[in-house]
């Protein structure tokens, strides 16, 4: 009767033990994906290239103009959303990602070239996120939003379905 009583005590105190190496190996597992997801979106830095790419998949093209490494609101919006799991997720099953990055040091040939692309998109500031439908159409503009990713996703998916329509192919 003891060793039943031990048996089954053993028993239930092992199955709370591995309840919680379960929890701790899921959550292991779903930081290495949304790490592999992260490595795996591809941020294009042609602007041709990702385009093409966006007419090719049917994706919006999200095109992010930012000065990462001197602009407040830029290193914000990267660290807080861009950064992020959920927005990675996100990302490569809804999007194209494009990426001028004007940088302190940046050389006057690229520094020109971000400068037109920012001209070509009315894009007065950094950060400043536009998004394009896969026909080449501006669809929404947007830049740093508090709140994390769930809100900066909301406010794209609400830019992508607004402009989506009801026949979304006459867009």
């Amino acid at each position: 009767m003891k060793t039943t009583i031990l048996l089954m005590t053993a028993a239930v105190l092992s199955a709370g033990t591995l309840s919680a190496a379960d929890t701790a190996y899921g959550k292991a597992m779903e930081k290495a994906h949304a790490v592999k997801i992260m490595t795996e979106n591809r941020w294009y830095s042609d602007l041709a290239e990702a385009k093409a790419a966006s007419a090719k998949s049917g994706k919006p093209l999200f095109i992010l103009f930012t000065g990462s490494d001197w602009c407040p609101w830029c290193v914000k919006l990267e660290k807080e959303i861009i950064n992020t799991a959920e927005f990675n997720a996100y990302a490569a099953k809804n999007l194209i990602l494009f990426k001028a990055d004007m940088l302190r040091n940046t050389d006057k040939e690229k520094a020109d070239k971000i400068t037109n692309q920012m001209k070509q998109y009315r894009a007065s500031g950094f950060p400043t996120v536009v998004l394009e439908n896969s026909k080449g159409k501006v669809i929404g503009k947007t830049g740093y939003t508090e709140g994390g990713p769930s809100v900066f996703l909301k406010k794209l998916d609400s830019i992508i379905k607004k402009k989506q329509g009801f026949f979304p192919f006459f867009n």
